[in-house]
């Protein structure tokens, strides 16, 4: 499916609630944006993912067909940038994804997983 260039993990707790989540920057090898999320989508279907929404090039979202808690939301990069680039943190993740990976090719996958404690 890609390579990750980039990789953030989280964890959150709330009102009795954890949450893991992973953000990946992955370059993908396509020369296209659009074409990078229907690549990676591809590749996530055939590895159990179901795609619930999709609203591409900017988003599709996920969920693992084999745990109901597990979702993914996919972002074309430039989407990703102008939705998410304030927090710092993600800010810096997409820019050392940029640096590692070919022009155009990267998507952002946000996986969360929700445990009920």
């Amino acid at each position: 499916m890609g390579k990750v260039v980039a990789k953030l993990t989280e964890e959150n707790s709330w009102d009795g609630v954890t949450s893991y989540s992973e953000v990946l920057v992955m370059d993908v090898g396509s020369k296209d944006p659009s074409e990078s999320l229907k690549k990676a989508t591809v590749g996530l279907q055939k590895n159990g993912w179901k795609v619930e929404r999709a609203r591409p090039p900017e988003t599709i979202f996920l969920r693992s067909k084999s745990s109901e808690h597990v979702t993914l939301m996919m972002y074309g990069i430039e989407f990703f940038e102008a939705e998410r680039g304030s927090d710092p943190t993600l800010k810096r993740l997409v820019q050392e994804g940029q640096r590692e990976a070919a022009p155009n090719s990267p998507v952002v996958i946000r996986m969360e997983n929700e445990d009920a404690s």
